[in-house]
């Protein structure tokens, strides 16, 4: 049963984000929906981050500091801590936060209307991710494009989301809002997690349902301090060209990483297999068949050109053709075998 008032947590890390955290946690102050208790982890900061979160927590009783021993963990991991520390407190649903942006004030509640209505259809035990577009502002707030998916050319209302996140992210961390069972499922993060945003949608695209609203529910600020910025795929192109060898053995890298975060999919969804006693959704056996074979192509000897070629049975690839065409490419060019690293199988 869905409760009419539901416990709701927002996750925010932080790291030298005192420039603009004032912004953000305003925003979050401004929400139509006032219910949500806010959990903070700073992964280490040396400017007025914490100084600043000290005294939002004077003034608002729904912040909460996260303290612990573990050290700077990164952003994924540290995201990971905070999920995993508000799984502990009974929440209901956990939206992500970045301490940059700036929220519009009915965020929060379009994201809840949008999860509930998920359960309903889906059911309330099964894993719900509900993602949103953003609007890409500058770092005085300016107006730079309205809509961040149209700017990076994605299609994140794609029918076959698992066929696209295998290899390519669309989920953007800020804009995520998720239910009890998709947390649950997620928990714990292993350690071939490249972003937690990109694992969250995983799991919700391949177990669970996955959904988008194509409104821009936040302000996404660039500056120069962004970990991971709206960058355009001609200027990301030139960068890599830039770097020569370097730059396209980074892509190759990042292409095994994909992998293996493909690897830890798999065994996660074999392990809800397991706990189910075989009774998965046959769409969900299906994604996990999906991805088996997917992660085949990487461990048998192949030629360079086999492998591409199972790439595009599969349906799998980025959006964008050039983008496709790149990633055909780094494909056929990887070394062959691959171990994804301790792949476990279920029946």
């Amino acid at each position: 049963m869905i409760r009419s008032t539901p416990k709701v947590a927002i996750v925010l890390a932080t790291f030298n984000g005192g420039q603009f955290l004032i912004d953000q946690l305003q925003s979050l102050s401004e929400q139509s929906f006032a219910g949500w208790q806010l959990w903070v982890r700073d992964d280490g900061s040396a400017d007025a981050t914490c100084d600043i979160l000290r005294r939002a927590v004077d003034d608002d009783s729904r912040i909460h500091i996260v303290e612990d021993n573990l050290g700077r963990l990164g952003t994924a991991r540290s995201f990971g801590e905070l999920l995993r520390r508000v799984s502990k407190v009974g929440v209901d649903y956990v939206f992500l936060c970045d301490q940059d942006d700036v929220w519009r004030p009915d965020k929060v509640a379009r994201q809840l209307n949008a999860l509930r209505a998920a359960e309903t259809d889906v059911g309330c035990d099964q894993p719900v991710l509900v993602h949103s577009d953003l609007a890409i502002v500058d770092a005085e707030l300016r107006p730079v494009a309205p809509s961040f998916a149209s700017h990076l050319r994605l299609r994140p209302e794609s029918t076959e989301p698992l066929r696209t996140l295998l290899v390519q992210n669309f989920v953007t961390g800020s804009t995520i809002a998720i239910n009890r069972p998709l947390l649950e499922l997620a928990l714990p993060f292993p350690d071939d997690v490249i972003l937690h945003d990109w694992w969250l949608g995983l799991l919700a695209a391949s177990a669970g349902e996955l959904r988008y609203l194509a409104e821009s529910l936040v302000m996404y600020r660039q500056h120069l301090s962004n970990q991971v910025g709206a960058i355009g795929f001609w200027k990301r192109l030139a960068d890599v060209l830039s770097t020569g060898q370097r730059g396209f053995q980074n892509q190759q890298e990042r292409l095994l990483q994909s992998v293996k975060q493909g690897a830890a999919l798999e065994c996660r969804l074999c392990e809800r297999l397991s706990a189910a006693g075989g009774a998965l959704h046959e769409t969900v056996r299906g994604n996990l068949d999906l991805v088996r074979r997917y992660l085949s192509l990487f461990e048998a000897c192949r030629s360079r050109w086999q492998r591409p070629w199972g790439v595009l049975n599969l349906r799998i690839g980025r959006q964008m053709w050039l983008k496709q065409a790149a990633f055909l490419m780094q494909v056929g060019l990887l070394p062959h075998p691959v171990d994804p690293n301790n792949r476990r199988r279920a029946a």
